[in-house]
């Protein structure tokens, strides 16, 4: 029996420290490398604001909004849904159409419709080709520089 308790501890600890090594990859490492995120600070801040958020609208909901209120809710968004998918898009921009009511909007690209500029920039000694809508002012090499390092 001490064998079997003491088994039982060892694979308890074993699969809380998997499950923190699978949270630590997540969160903490920057996709599946052994870098971390440069902005990691900023990015624990706002994953706990955001949690604390969602807890706060919970509360709020359950304590003051009850259920034939948030019926009444659910149905006025999707009675503005259905009034939205009534209306016409109107085109925005090449390739961009859009239409909205009071309580919703929709944007719609289509990027085989837009005109893209092909640019290559040289970072790090690797060519990196960006395509960016014809017309749009272009992004400086450092922009572009930590744009790839954050998608990396």
């Amino acid at each position: 029996m001490y064998k079997f308790k003491t088994y039982l501890k060892l694979f308890g600890i074993i699969a809380v420290a998997f499950g923190i090594s699978i949270i630590l990859n997540r969160e903490v490492f920057l996709a599946n490398t052994p870098r971390i995120k440069q902005n990691l600070g900023k990015y624990f801040l706002a994953q706990s604001s955001d949690l604390i958020n969602i807890l706060n609208i919970k509360n709020l909901v359950k304590k003051e909004i009850g259920f034939e209120t948030q019926t009444k809710i659910a149905i006025q968004m999707q009675k503005g849904k259905e009034e939205l998918n009534k209306l016409p898009m109107q085109s925005i921009a090449k390739g961009v159409s859009a239409r909205s009511n009071d309580t919703h909007v929709e944007v719609v690209f289509d990027s085989n419709k837009i005109e893209w500029v092909e640019y290559t920039y040289i970072i790090n000694g690797k060519k990196i080709k960006i395509r960016i809508p014809k017309g749009v002012d272009l992004p400086s090499e450092q922009e572009v520089e930590l744009l790839h390092i954050e998608t990396k």
